[in-house]
């Protein structure tokens, strides 16, 4: 069989030679390459039809980056989607034959054509401009945007990963050209983007994705913590029926965003479905403002319990240890602990609820002793980090008794805000805190309807029972919580035989 040779170019550089088949002429080019319906996605060709072709090869290219794509088709049309809007390209085709038994003959290219995509007819679906952010903050970021027509919602997307592997979604009606990512905390980055919907229901692009990060805060921010022993149902006295709104109102009234609790019963009171701990934070809960607690299951630390408010703290860990020393016929004493993060500062810290052993002789006084010493040495083990450290309760040990605790938790780096001395009501010179509200007063009442007070001078020490100890940090102020009238007399039920202690801190960052 006789045949034509053709030079053509090899990969690799260099020329070599390929049998045509004689007689089998490659495709004209083809004419009147043409649109026949432009959308702002996609565009429908045609072209008429040239002899010796089975099929067409389209190549379309855009006019500005030169990206190329290619399309074949067995007649003389095509649909080509996945365009862009508002955007040129280039286009030509040829024909291809494909004789029996020989490798395929490409024609030559048509004419270039131009075509150009117009707009979106729904603009929701193309891109939003002008995203950006309004103001950032340790725990806000606040975003906006320019306004698109016909569009009936936006949806504002955010991850930490560039890849948007697990984003979370925020959405705002058309009325709306702003939002808001809440919660974060400081030093946080974050991904976000932005689309829209269109009134014709179709989801449209992703605007430019922006990369923001959260702020660290450059000025205090105080955190409220406290301690209530709140007298268990089952210890006389008024009933916790009378007593369990007084006690909610109290803790609501200062609002404290972690609190320790004690004697808070995982027993149910009479004529309640729920334990005593439980019913405190339902009722808490109630008033508006979600509190949870760090252990839920009952004989997780008996009456010795941790309360907070998820708003403004995030629970990392939590747990309980009884002590290994105990008073034989008492009930069993226990710390509760829990590491949290605090939100608007990204802080992270342990707190420690505890109840240690009570009475005078001997054996309690030893094994509140050894209580002390085995909650020091257990936070210290576990704080391998050394964040900050708030130590709540109702230790059982005051300025005129045995004075161990006290003594015991400065030695271990703990800090009495009060600066309770021995045997004395005035504040030592290192007592941190800044203000005092009614730190005059004894922390037991012993359900007296007159308030107990140590001294007549706001400035120094009652004497307590009830401490929050601290590691090295501001403390703003400090409350020893008592609703009296004029005459020093409580008003309407009292709820408890202690008063609520209170104080506002500065975690150190």
């Amino acid at each position: 069989m006789s045949v034509l040779a053709a030079v053509v170019l090899v990969a690799g550089g260099g020329f070599g030679v390929r049998a045509l088949a004689q007689g089998v002429p490659a495709p004209l080019a083809p004419r009147d390459l043409a649109a026949v319906h432009l959308a702002s996605e996609m565009v429908s060709l045609q072209w008429k039809p040239v002899a010796l072709a089975d099929s067409y090869e389209v190549v379309l290219s855009n006019a500005a980056d030169k990206k190329r794509r290619t399309v074949l088709s067995t007649t003389t049309a095509v649909e080509i989607p996945g365009l862009q809007e508002s955007t040129k390209y280039l286009v030509k085709v040829r024909g291809i034959n494909l004789p029996t038994g020989e490798d395929k003959q490409p024609g030559k290219y048509s004419s270039v054509a131009t075509i150009e995509t117009p707009e979106a007819k729904f603009p929701a679906q193309i891109p939003a401009t002008g995203f950006h952010t309004t103001d950032v903050g340790s725990a806000t970021i606040g975003f906006a945007w320019d306004p698109i027509i016909k569009t009936k919602s936006y949806e504002m997307q955010y991850a930490v990963d560039k890849d948007f592997a697990r984003p979370k979604a925020i959405k705002v009606d058309a009325a709306e050209t702003k939002a808001q990512i809440k919660g974060l905390e400081p030093d946080n980055r974050l991904f976000v983007r932005l689309r829209g919907q269109g009134i014709d229901g179709k989801i449209g692009r992703f605007s430019e994705t922006l990369t923001v990060k959260s702020v660290v805060p450059t000025e205090d921010v105080p955190m409220r913590v406290a301690s209530y022993n709140i007298r268990c149902h089952s210890c006389g006295g008024p009933s916790w029926g009378q007593r369990r709104r007084p006690v909610v109102n109290t803790i609501a009234g200062q609002s404290p965003d972690v609190i320790g609790l004690q004697e808070a019963a995982q027993s149910r009171p009479s004529g309640f479905s729920t334990s005593q701990f439980e019913d405190v934070r339902a009722l808490l809960t109630s008033t508006g403002t979600e509190y949870r607690v760090t252990q839920p299951a009952i004989g997780a630390s008996q009456g010795t319990r941790i309360l907070y408010k998820p708003s403004k703290v995030s629970l990392l860990d939590a747990g309980s240890v009884r002590y290994g020393s105990q008073k034989s016929g008492q009930n069993p004493r226990y710390m509760a602990w829990a590491v949290f993060r605090q939100r608007a500062t990204g802080q992270e810290f342990y707190f420690v609820s505890t109840h240690l052993q009570p009475g005078k002789d001997s054996g309690a006084v030893g094994a509140r002793n050894s209580q002390i010493r085995q909650l020091a040495s257990t936070v210290a083990s576990m704080n391998t980090k050394k964040h900050p450290v708030i130590a709540v309760g109702d230790f059982n040990d005051f300025q005129y008794a045995k004075f161990y605790v006290q003594s015991f938790m400065r030695q271990a780096g703990y800090i009495d805000p009060l600066g309770v001395q021995n045997r004395s009501r005035t504040p030592a010179g290192w007592a941190p805190v800044e203000k005092r509200i009614h730190t005059n007063y004894d922390s037991y009442n012993d359900s007296a309807r007159r308030a107990k007070i140590g001294t007549a001078n706001p400035a120094f020490n009652g004497t307590y029972l009830d401490y929050i100890f601290v590691t090295k940090m501001k403390v703003k102020s400090y409350e020893n919580v008592i609703n009296i009238d004029g005459s020093g007399n409580f008003r309407g039920v009292i709820p408890s035989d202690h008063n609520m202690q209170r104080a506002d801190v500065v975690l150190p960052y």
